[in-house]
């Protein structure tokens, strides 16, 4: 079995990576500060006929040389206050710092910042881009085989690893910024944008706040 975990910024990625990263195929990274960078959706859609040919040659052969991809999704409200969070306390690079200062900084506290920077940020930002750009394709199509929830994760992930034949292992703890939830911080107004910028996903997913 060859696995792709497609990681989607703040949806436990590096967690899974490092649990798991001794039995994936390939991690595709979500850096798209780098030039040459494309998201899985754009590579599958620009190497359409060449990648399903592979995948068709995998999944026709023996079960365990199949390929599948996976990525998690986390709920829009949780996600995005766990993205502002995240660089509020200055992220894991020298590049989330600059970004902190650029998106984050400027705003008050996070009511303000949903309210005023938060459209911005969603369109140009890495952790608060779509999820469904890293995964989907114009049409909101998903590009991966496999979607699991963050908010199920560990039952989810056992049975996806089960699913195929893999020894399900604990989960490791990698990157957690705090324990607020975010519901004790939204305002109002702060939801109701959210809601607004992130329809497509909110809708695809079928989140709630």
């Amino acid at each position: 079995m060859k696995l792709i975990l497609i990681h989607i910024p703040k949806t436990a990625g590096s967690a899974i990576y490092l649990t798991y990263k001794e039995d994936l195929f390939k991690y595709w990274g979500h850096d798209t500060r780098e030039n040459d960078f494309e998201t899985y959706a754009e590579y599958i859609i620009k190497n359409k006929n060449s990648f399903t040919h592979l995948k068709n040659l995998f999944l026709n052969s023996s079960k365990k040389d199949r390929i599948i991809s996976f990525a998690v999704v986390r709920n829009t409200w949780d996600r995005v206050f766990s993205s502002y969070n995240y660089l509020s306390k200055g992220g894991l690079e020298v590049m989330d710092d600059k970004d902190y200062k650029q998106y984050v900084e400027p705003y008050d506290d996070f009511n303000h910042f949903v309210s005023e920077g938060l459209e911005k940020a969603y369109l140009e930002q890495i952790h608060f881009r779509s999820q469904l750009y890293w995964i989907a394709d114009k049409h909101l199509n998903i590009q991966v085989d496999n979607v699991l929830h963050f908010e199920n994760i560990d039952k989810e992930l056992e049975e996806f690893m089960n699913k195929y034949l893999i020894k399900p292992k604990k989960l490791m703890v990698y990157n957690k910024k705090g324990s607020i939830n975010y519901k004790d911080v939204y305002s109002k107004p702060s939801v109701k944008k959210v809601e607004e910028i992130y329809n497509d996903e909110i809708q695809k997913f079928g989140f709630k706040y």
